[in-house]
């Protein structure tokens, strides 16, 4: 026969713990009659359902023979205190949970995993961590290779490495080889107590962590300004395009941007608003910007509310992205656009004719040249010089369109070249003047940001035909 005590209480009566004070003796099944003789029972769903996890229980049995003794008398005072023996009853399964890689979390690569497992105090213990690894096409890891297809039914578990007893730490480092780039994967953990309780498998599909793999570095593109660009003033907005390489990459975390000054190597400080040598190369983005994504692996950023027009004087300027994903991948080899600032007006004069200088038939004019140059150490340089050739005759003005003198209002021609420009039409030959008329030259450039002469120049000359007379006095 076989009796149960609940320690600290009493024995199983059939029904409870709590009525018998001595022990209430249950048969058994022997399972051979030879001697020494075995036997089993069968615990009876009454008693399973009496048994709680985290309870210690005392077993004991007691014989009797064919002859009617017994092993010892009946009542609790009788049982010798070195029979039977003591078990603790545990049906909850291991707490465990993984610490890293952390779910949603995004890595350049995962060299060993680790998490706790917790079996309580009054559980039996932490008797084994398992730990599985999962892909999107079901396949899993086993040690050394994917393998399996975890769609269906499937076994991935493999063994970790656990510190502790009732509870503790957990690792698993065998995933050389385990991880590509811009790939989800699914972490799963369980634990097996001393007493035997597995948790039921989760859905390797769908279920445990996720978490996502990427090595590959982002790139970004400057849109605005757009390379080569000449302004007569600084920019207050930016704005371009980023890519993560594939969908399934971590994703565009940031996009910074660093803009430096050619004249003198500094880096513009969005702190000081102004180029300073607090800043190296290294560490000059400092602009952040807001990422947007598109039709991923596709992003937009800008930056705006940060840069003023003022901070640019006439210079050159370079302007470098770096993005930067969610695993921590950022740009090294940048994308670099330049503009120029240029807001000062080019030069421009006139070398022939000279002013206050006269023509005539014998001597005539025969070219009008001058030069131009546009300024700074950084000028965006001139595109083009314009003049008007202006006949004062009779009290009348009229200015040359390129035929004749008949334009009642100033008429701009366009001279060949510009460092050194010239002008000549036919129209202009001795035989189109008008003997004691003057002429003027004016004359401005252009440059390519838009600038013009603010001070243009002038050249005038007189045409005269008429010879002189002489005589002598003496």
């Amino acid at each position: 026969t076989i009796a149960v005590k609940l320690i600290g209480s009493n024995w199983w009566n059939g029904s409870n713990f709590t009525v018998s004070a001595n022990p209430v003796y249950f048969s058994v099944t022997n399972t051979t009659t030879t001697t020494p003789n075995t036997w089993s029972y069968a615990v009876p769903a009454g008693l399973q359902n009496g048994l709680v996890t985290g309870n210690q229980y005392r077993l004991i049995s007691r014989s009797m023979d064919t002859a009617g003794n017994t092993e010892f008398p009946l009542g609790n005072a009788n049982v010798p205190a070195g029979v039977g023996m003591t078990i603790l009853y545990d049906s909850a399964t291991v707490v465990s949970t993984i610490s890293f890689p952390v779910n949603g979390g995004y890595y350049q690569t995962v060299n060993s995993m680790s998490g706790t497992a917790d079996d309580m105090l009054t559980g039996s213990g932490v008797n084994q961590i398992h730990i599985a690894l999962t892909r999107a096409d079901g396949t899993y890891w086993n040690g050394s290779i994917w393998t399996g297809d975890c769609t269906g039914p499937c076994n991935p578990w493999q063994a970790a490495t656990f510190v502790g007893n009732s509870s503790g730490t957990w690792s698993y480092n065998s995933l050389s080889g385990a991880f590509q780039s811009n790939i989800y994967y699914r972490a799963f953990v369980r634990g097996i107590d001393r007493a035997g309780n597995i948790p039921a498998d989760p859905s390797f599909i769908a279920g445990g962590i996720r978490f996502n793999v990427d090595s590959t570095t982002p790139t970004s593109t400057i849109t605005s300004p757009s390379n080569g660009s000449i302004l007569t003033a600084g920019f207050t907005t930016m704005a371009g395009t980023a890519f993560d390489t594939s969908s399934n990459g971590s994703g565009v975390s940031t996009v910074k941007v660093r803009i430096g000054r050619f004249s003198d190597g500094l880096y513009l400080n969005p702190l000081s608003g102004t180029f300073d040598n607090t800043l190296s190369a290294a560490n000059a983005f400092q602009f952040g910007t807001t990422v947007t994504p598109g039709v991923l692996p596709n992003y937009t950023w800008s930056q705006t509310g940060t840069l003023l027009a003022s901070y640019f004087g006439d210079d050159r300027y370079h302007v470098e992205s770096r993005a930067t994903d969610n695993a921590g991948n950022f740009e090294v080899t940048y994308n670099t656009i330049t503009f120029i600032v240029d807001s000062t007006p080019p030069n421009t004069a006139i070398t022939q004719p000279t002013n206050n200088n006269a023509y005539s038939v014998a001597q005539p004019l025969t070219n009008i040249t001058g030069t131009s140059n546009d300024p700074n150490l950084f000028p965006s340089g001139v595109i083009q010089v314009q003049l008007s050739v202006a006949q004062f005759s009779g009290g009348t003005t009229n200015y040359f369109n390129g035929s004749i003198f008949t334009a009642a209002t100033e008429y701009m021609l366009v001279a060949t070249s510009t460092a050194s420009w010239s002008y000549w039409a036919t129209g202009l030959n001795a035989g189109s003047l008008v003997n004691g008329a003057s002429y003027r030259i004016h004359a401005h450039a252009t440059d390519l940001a838009g600038n013009v002469d603010v001070i243009s120049t002038t050249s005038t000359f007189v045409f005269d035909t008429d010879t002189p007379i002489s005589t002598v006095t003496f």
